[in-house]
């Protein structure tokens, strides 16, 4: 048994966190990856989503990649990344999918996360149910819109960046806030 000051929440510990990224090559090739701090305190021989083909990463060249941050057991529960996929390839846009999945995390999977995700075609979605998640895109001669709706879910579509006279790469990092515009960070 932990003695005292050691164990969940004691001071100086907090969790590993998760860092993911999804991408399209130039050949339509796409690609994810996940990696994972880990929980603290877990149980031995614990196998969290990120491991777990469909859970917290996905990618298939016909339907889109994924990964997924938050509660691993929950994310294991709905195969998150490879169910968003699934929908992405049955034409669901990809914000609508994202919440839909992450609604289904709250009731199916009992627990919070988020998901990035870019489809064959290089829509890109970022969404997430817990308090925040940090996001980042890179975007080759192309902005990247995103919106935050209801403090919850970001929804990004790349927009031609001839709008920008085609300047070149751009690069947007935040943690998503309700009405935050990532192309405001682009400029």
């Amino acid at each position: 048994a932990p003695g005292p000051g050691r164990g969940p929440g004691a001071a100086g510990e907090r969790e590993g966190g998760t860092v993911g990224a999804v991408a399209l090559d130039a050949a339509g090739h796409l690609a994810a990856a996940t990696s994972t701090g880990g929980t603290l305190w877990k149980r031995a021989g614990r196998v969290g989503d990120t491991p777990l083909p469909g859970c917290g990463t996905w990618a298939d060249d016909r339907a889109g990649a994924a990964s997924a941050p938050g509660d691993g057991e929950a994310i294991i529960r709905v195969t998150l990344c490879r169910a968003l996929c699934d929908r992405l390839a049955a034409g669901v846009e990809p914000d609508l999918a994202a919440a839909e999945l992450l609604a289904e995390l709250a009731a199916r999977g009992r627990g919070q996360g988020g998901v990035i995700a870019i489809t064959p075609g290089g829509a890109v979605v970022a969404a997430h149910s817990a308090p925040t998640m940090a996001f980042a895109a890179v975007v080759d001669a192309t902005v990247v819109d995103a919106t935050v709706v209801d403090a919850t879910v970001v929804g990004a579509t790349v927009v031609d960046g001839g709008a920008r006279g085609g300047a070149g790469p751009r690069r947007a990092a935040g943690v998503s806030t309700a009405g935050t515009r990532l192309a405001r960070l682009l400029t």
